[in-house]
């Protein structure tokens, strides 16, 4: 395991209308300057921490974890989710990972990536420890659950993903990007290493089915190698 920092600048969530009419939702998004350590909408907890600039989910420092939770529930059928971050720690080694959330069970601590196992929902994660030594990380992965799986953590969720890719996005001098759009049952994970520059394709899958009424939120955790 390993420890590191994740930073979250802005997340954007907007609702589909159709194939080209799309509105943001307020409720359900947050860009700077944040004001107070809170932000409308939205709570964090464990170790995570609102700077005027950012929101930070874990430091670059041990068993550690954070999180941030959306208070309000997604009724959008279809939606699509920006956020720019980055992931800063050690030159060789980082861990554990952040995850994106759209689950029914927000604010619950636990074992995958800061928050629960058995999550009823969509986790996408964004591995930066190698646990099977297959050389894939950073990894992003996608698991759909249905509340009754485990999540299988000795091969970073690989081997129940529905979709995946790896990009090198830690210690970077820019801030990344990631795209995750849901629209019918398709679901497609966008990635760009630098924000100004195009996005690239991770995955695109069809046959999805997530249903509405759940909580958008991001959580992050540190091992024994740690970024943040």
């Amino acid at each position: 395991m390993g420890f590191a920092g994740r930073m979250i600048f802005v997340v954007a969530v907007l609702a589909l209308l159709g194939q080209s009419a799309q509105a943001i939702s307020m409720s359900h998004s947050f860009q700077p300057p944040y004001h107070g350590n809170t932000v409308p909408f939205w709570k964090h907890g464990a170790g995570a921490y609102v700077n005027e600039s950012f929101i930070r989910l874990t430091p670059a420092k041990q068993s550690r974890t954070g999180y941030f939770w959306n208070t309000i529930k997604s009724k959008m059928a279809s939606w699509e989710v920006e956020f720019d971050f980055q992931i800063q720690g050690a030159k060789m080694l980082g861990g554990d990972g952040f995850a994106f959330w759209y689950t029914d069970s927000p604010e619950v601590l636990g074992t995958v990536y800061g928050s629960a196992d058995y999550w009823n929902g969509l986790g996408i994660f964004f591995d930066t420890y190698d646990n099977n030594a297959a050389g894939q990380t950073p990894l992003i992965t996608a698991v759909v659950n249905d509340g009754t799986m485990r999540f299988d953590a000795g091969s970073d969720g690989e081997d129940q993903a529905i979709g995946k890719c790896s990009y090198q996005l830690r210690n970077l001098a820019t801030v990344s990007r990631a795209k995750i759009k849901y629209q019918g049952d398709t679901l497609s994970v966008s990635i760009a290493i630098d924000r100004e520059k195009d996005y690239e394709p991770c995955f695109r899958v069809s046959g999805v089915r997530l249903g509405t009424d759940k909580h958008f939120g991001l959580s992050a955790h540190t091992g024994d190698v740690a970024d943040s």
